[in-house]
């Protein structure tokens, strides 16, 4: 029994170091907010409905910034593409026949022009000015021809571009709602890359702490795993929401909240999206 009562005053001294710790911890007039840290979600498609000729990756699958994900089958652009070519080609032969026969009336008309003191008559003189004008005009329609299928082919061009799709980051894939062989509709989601070398932790800050932020202030969080990492607040909304019943604060809760993004660097991979912690905000 006498045991009892220094078992008792060792407990109490624990406690005491133990809050002691706790107010070193947080310094005076310190606040924090929780939140969660994300992935930025890239959803590709294309705007075109072409069959999947390749699928170069799994959903799980790590990628880096450059990585071929999925390839479209061309075969029907280069097929148009050889279409327009042809016509362009033969566009081409009309417009310089035209240009050659352009040219000989303007020869002709110099010509009866000069002889005009040995009285040419002034009909046959008209009559050449109005073919050349024709033909002018004939030239004119058919350059509008070729700038337009010269358009087309720079159109098709850009749709073969985009028959890649690459990773836009170092992350890693979250869905591949497509198969070889199908046809997606045009603008269909083809797969979703969640970046992983740079996370965004989510959440928002009371009315009555907001000015204590700046967008570009970097700023510490405190996860509840992985220890404290560093931030820069890239994001923090004009309007105000009311209070997510998840969020926690060190002060008493406000009515409205701002939404707010910290981006944090992750060059190892070793912080992973979903993980939560605290947010610290700078002293007033």
């Amino acid at each position: 029994m006498k045991r009892l009562p220094a078992l008792l005053v060792f407990l109490a001294l624990g406690l005491g170091i133990a809050g002691l710790w706790w107010v070193s911890r947080k310094p005076q007039g310190a606040a924090f907010v929780s939140g969660t840290l994300e992935g930025r979600e890239y959803p590709l498609s294309v705007p075109l409905a072409l069959p999947v000729l390749r699928v170069a990756v799994a959903e799980g699958q790590q990628v880096a910034a450059g990585d071929t994900l999925i390839v479209l089958d061309t075969l029907a652009l280069h097929a148009q593409q050889a279409a327009l070519q042809a016509q362009k080609t033969a566009l081409d032969h009309q417009i310089q026949a035209a240009r050659i026969l352009l040219r000989q009336y303007r020869r002709d008309l110099q010509r009866l022009q000069t002889l005009a003191h040995q009285a040419v008559p002034s009909q046959k003189v008209e009559e050449l000015e109005a073919r050349l004008r024709a033909q002018e005009e004939q030239i004119a329609a058919l350059q509008g021809q070729q700038a337009a299928l010269q358009h087309q082919m720079a159109a098709l061009e850009h749709q073969k571009s985009l028959a890649v799709l690459t990773a836009p980051c170092t992350g890693w894939v979250d869905q591949v709602p497509v198969r070889e062989g199908e046809t997606p509709l045009p603008g269909q989601t083809l797969v979703t890359v969640v970046r992983t070398d740079t996370l965004e932790f989510h959440t928002a800050i009371p009315q009555n702490l907001l000015s204590r932020l700046r967008v570009g202030d970097t700023l510490k969080i405190r996860l509840d795993v992985n220890g404290t990492v560093t931030g820069i607040l890239s994001w923090l909304s004009r309007e105000p929401e009311f209070t997510p019943r998840s969020l926690q604060t060190s002060e008493e809760r406000a009515r409205l909240v701002y939404p707010a993004r910290v981006l944090v660097p992750n060059p190892r991979g070793t912080l992973r999206p979903g993980m939560t912690g605290l947010l610290l905000l700078p002293r007033p």
